[in-house]
C-alpha cells in the first residue's frame, strides 16, 4: 500500500472506523476473513497488512465502526430512486459524502446508539440491496463494508470525498428513521435475470389480460398515466408504481420481456423519462424473484 493510503487508513481508525485492506484496484478483501479482519489498531494496520504491497482501503460498516452507509448507484437508477425517496420521506441530512469510482455516492450516517446497547450480535441492522424496493439504493450496515478514499476503482477512477461534505467539515448525522424502517421490511428478494425478446401480438394480449386480473393495479396505473404523474399526487413514487406493476404481472405469469414492455409503455403514456436498461433489469428481476418466492411458499 502506498504511504498515503496507509496514513489515511490509520486516520480512519483514529476516528473509530474499523478498516481492512483490499486487493489493489479491486473491491476484494486482501485478508483471509474479509471485513471480519477489520481493526482500529494502528500497529496491526501497519505491520500485518500494508507493509509489503499496495492496497486499497475499506471500512467495515455496522456496529464495528458505528456507521451506516447509504450507497447510491446511478447505473441502476439510484439517482432517480433517491429523488423518489426524498420526495416521500424528506431530504437526507447533510452527511460526509464519498464520490465512488463508478460515479455513485456513499452517504455516511451514524449507527443508532440504542442498537449499540444490545448484547453482542443483537440489535444488528442488515445490509440491504434495493432498499425498500428502490433500485440502485443499497444499505451498508452490519456484515458489510464500503471502499473508502483514496482507493482506486477497478475502472481506474479514484474514490474521493466531496469538496463540501467531507469528514473534516461535516459531522456524521444520525441515520434517518425512515431508512431504518425500510431496512426492517424483511429479507432481500433474489433478482431473477431474464432475456429480452420481441413482444408479439399474443404477448400484448397476455399483458392486457394480466393487467385486467389486477384491476386495482391497472386502475392506478391508467389513472396516473392520464395525469402524467402516476402517483406523485397520491404520495406514491415512480419506482413504487413500476415495482407494483412488475410484481402484479410477474404473479400473473408474464415473462420478463413482457413485463418490461408493459413498464416502458406505462412510462411512455405517463410522459415520463425513459430509464436505463439496468433499471428495468433490477426492478423486473426483483419482481420475478418475488413471484417465484410466492409460488414456492
Amino acid at each position: 500500500m502506498s504511504g498515503e493510503n496507509l496514513q489515511v487508513a490509520i486516520k480512519y481508525a483514529q476516528r473509530g472506523f474499523a478498516v481492512f485492506p483490499l486487493v489493489t484496484r479491486t473491491k476484494e478483501p486482501a485478508t483471509a476473513h474479509g471485513c471480519k479482519d477489520a481493526t482500529r489498531d494502528p500497529a496491526i494496520i501497519t505491520r500485518r497488512w500494508w507493509s509489503r504491497a499496495s492496497r486499497g482501503v475499506a471500512i467495515r460498516t455496522g456496529q464495528a465502526s458505528r456507521l451506516i452507509v447509504l450507497d447510491i448507484d446511478p447505473r441502476h437508477g439510484g439517482d432517480e430512486s433517491l429523488a423518489d425517496l426524498e420526495q416521500k420521506y424528506g431530504p437526507l441530512p447533510s452527511a460526509p459524502t464519498v464520490h465512488t469510482g463508478s460515479d455513485g455516492k456513499h452517504y455516511y450516517l451514524a449507527y443508532p446508539l440504542e442498537n449499540l446497547a444490545y448484547p453482542p450480535g443483537a440489535g444488528e441492522i442488515s445490509c440491504r440491496v434495493g432498499l425498500g424496493g428502490f433500485s440502485g439504493v443499497d444499505l451498508k450496515a452490519d456484515g458489510g463494508y464500503v471502499v473508502a478514499p483514496p482507493s482506486i476503482h477497478p475502472n481506474g477512477n479514484r474514490y474521493h470525498w466531496d469538496v463540501v461534505h467531507d469528514l473534516d467539515s461535516t459531522a456524521i448525522p444520525p441515520v434517518p428513521a425512515w431508512i431504518l424502517e425500510l431496512a426492517e421490511q424483511g429479507r432481500d428478494v433474489e433478482r431473477v435475470p431474464y432475456k429480452l425478446e420481441p413482444v408479439s401480438e399474443e404477448s400484448e394480449l397476455r399483458i392486457a389480460n394480466a393487467i385486467g386480473l389486477y384491476e386495482a393495479t391497472y386502475r392506478r396505473f391508467h389513472e396516473r398515466s392520464r395525469h402524467g404523474l402516476r402517483g406523485a399526487a397520491a404520495g406514491v413514487t415512480e419506482s413504487e408504481v413500476d415495482y407494483s406493476l412488475a410484481c402484479a404481472l410477474a404473479l400473473a405469469g408474464l415473462t420478463g420481456a413482457e413485463i418490461e414492455h408493459a413498464m416502458r409503455t406505462s412510462r411512455e403514456l405517463a410522459k415520463l423519462q425513459p430509464k436505463r436498461p439496468s433499471y428495468y433489469a433490477a426492478t423486473i428481476g426483483k419482481a420475478l424473484g418475488f413471484a417465484a418466492g410466492c409460488r414456492a411458499a
